[in-house]
């Protein structure tokens, strides 16, 4: 709790979000830095424990036989919440958008640099939006300026597969591995 609610000093009080559709922006963010600050702190394993956990906030179906993750998109926010899908909001919005972040973070990892990469394109969202409330296509547009050749999936220079699939969509990641 403490890492997560320290975070907020930068999401959410010094880059603000523009609607409730961009709440992520603030929660899923200072998520994603308590789970840095696991990273940083704790013992091996700990911060897979904690990923863990909240993918099986992510994906834990309710009395309803409902997951969180099919209750809607990330960016639909508050409106996640419904008479059968109640606490949907907390339980995927903090998650699942710490995740999105972590799989940019791991998209971006580079064997030499480390996430130098990342690192300048989080610096680069604060410096942008600086008191300012800043939306998903905002953050997204900061993504694009920071996004390797690799990550150019239709060929169109935008992020537009990885926003389409984990922000506006309820897709999870899937790997599947062919030896």
């Amino acid at each position: 709790v403490t890492p997560h609610e320290s975070a907020h000093q930068w999401w959410g009080h010094m880059v603000g979000f523009a609607s409730y559709h961009d709440l992520w922006l603030s929660e899923g963010f200072a998520e994603f830095s308590a789970g840095l600050f696991v990273e940083a702190t704790s013992k091996p394993g700990e911060v897979d424990t904690f990923w863990d956990r909240l993918r099986n906030e992510i994906v834990q179906k309710n009395n309803y036989g409902i997951a969180p993750n099919d209750a809607g998109p990330l960016w639909l926010g508050q409106r996640l919440n419904t008479f059968k899908t109640p606490g949907a909001y907390n339980r995927l919005v903090y998650p699942k958008g710490a995740y999105v972040l972590q799989m940019l973070r791991m998209l971006m990892h580079d064997e030499m640099t480390g996430d130098q990469d990342f690192i300048a394109l989080m610096h680069d969202y604060v410096h942008t939006y600086l008191n300012q409330n800043a939306s998903t296509e905002n953050f997204k547009a900061v993504v694009e300026r920071h996004m390797k050749p690799a990550l150019d999936a239709e060929g169109n220079q935008r992020m537009d597969w990885f926003f389409r699939n984990f922000v506006y969509g309820t897709s999870l990641p899937k790997y599947r591995l062919e030896y």
